[in-house]
């Protein structure tokens, strides 16, 4: 997202949607998605065989 946003700056792109009600629409879809699929580490590539490797070496 960091770069799309780069990308819209840099081609003078002017902002339509304020940043708090851009906030707050995110907020409320955070909150209605189930915990497995927020940014919980509960989920996605974070359920990988990999990754749990990654994670057990950690925890050692």
């Amino acid at each position: 997202n960091a770069f799309s946003v780069a990308n819209m700056v840099i081609s003078g792109i002017d902002v339509v949607i304020p940043l708090d009600e851009t906030i707050k629409a995110m907020y409320k879809v955070g909150v209605s998605l189930p915990a497995e699929l927020r940014c919980t580490g509960r989920g996605g590539l974070s359920t990988t065989e990999t990754a749990l490797k990654i994670m057990g070496k950690m925890k050692s």
